[in-house]
């Protein structure tokens, strides 16, 4: 069963506007069904979940990289596991994930995809991380993989019905 999921959305002025809130949280309720319980994180059972999501360029998120992953590079997407209360919005909040949308656009041009795709494909990377989905080992990175392009395929499916 799909949890309610509350997405706080910040997005700068360059940052792309195509990207709507209502298909970014179906996203994310599809990657919650999907996920098995035994590898979700434990939440209170009812209730909604909170996840902030940021647009943000190279420079900001190659900061965040350094500061709290010791890596002095750009990156695409970086998250925040936070698994606390929420009292403002009275949900549980999963946690806070970074997605550069400047790395999306050069990576959705030489890949022939749209920027939104590719946008989707990160937001999702890093839910995924909140979901405690791990990929520094090359197992844990084909078995994220798997379930990312698992669900975006059958989020694929859907929107062509």
């Amino acid at each position: 069963m799909a949890r309610k999921i509350l997405l706080s959305l910040n997005s700068p002025p360059s940052a792309p506007r195509r990207h709507t809130r209502a298909a970014l949280i179906r996203l994310f309720q599809r990657a919650w069904t999907k996920t098995p319980v035994r590898r979700r994180p434990e939440v209170p059972p009812r209730g909604p979940l909170a996840v902030d999501l940021r647009w943000v360029c190279d420079r900001e998120i190659a900061g965040l990289h350094k500061q709290f992953f010791g890596k002095r590079e750009a990156t695409d997407v970086v998250s925040f596991p936070m698994l606390d209360d929420d009292p403002e919005r009275k949900a549980f909040l999963l946690g806070e994930i970074a997605v550069s949308y400047e790395t999306a656009r050069r990576e959705a041009k030489a890949r022939g995809l749209t920027v939104e795709e590719e946008l989707s494909r990160y937001a999702l990377h890093g839910f995924l991380h909140l979901l405690g989905y791990r990929d520094g080992q090359a197992r844990e990175r084909e078995d994220m993989t798997e379930q990312q392009e698992r669900i975006l395929a059958a989020a694929n499916r859907s929107r062509s019905c």
